[in-house]
């Protein structure tokens, strides 16, 4: 709710959206068996953390892999995004919040995000060859110390 005493600038500063997700995620491996494959941008490291160290322990294990793509491959995909069909303003805010955090994930990426080379660049790449890459990408890359 805008103007909340607890109002945060992302969904990620929740601390139960980040319980909620780390729970939803191990629930969905042990239902599974795993790998489960969760397209989500953590920009924050301690959250990355407060994730990454319990789906580490967690079986069947865990590897972080980063969708990269060049800044103007990604300013066109969200030139490109209809999120809301039928409701530009809604669709227009989607497309502002995402360029916003566009440059946080850039800053983010340099800094510790590509650290482990757990990258794929999907400049290239259809959405199609995007869901074939990232597990063959998890059955062919050795997980680094870590990651």
């Amino acid at each position: 709710m805008k103007g909340h005493a607890r109002q945060a600038r992302d969904y990620q500063d929740h601390p139960p959206r980040r319980a909620l997700t780390l729970a939803f995620i191990t629930s969905l491996a042990d239902d599974t068996g795993g790998p489960v494959i969760v397209p989500v941008t953590v920009l924050d490291p301690q959250y990355a953390d407060e994730l990454f160290t319990p789906l580490r322990q967690h079986p069947p294990g865990f590897r972080h892999l980063v969708l990269h793509c060049a800044p103007d491959v990604l300013e066109q995909r969200i030139t490109g995004s209809d999120e809301f069909p039928g409701d530009p303003l809604r669709t227009d805010a989607v497309r502002a919040y995402r360029r916003r955090r566009a440059h946080d994930y850039q800053s983010t990426a340099v800094s510790w995000m590509h650290v482990h080379r757990n990258v794929i660049d999907t400049s290239t790449l259809t959405a199609g060859h995007i869901l074939q890459a990232a597990p063959a990408h998890l059955h062919t890359a050795q997980p680094p110390r870590g990651a």
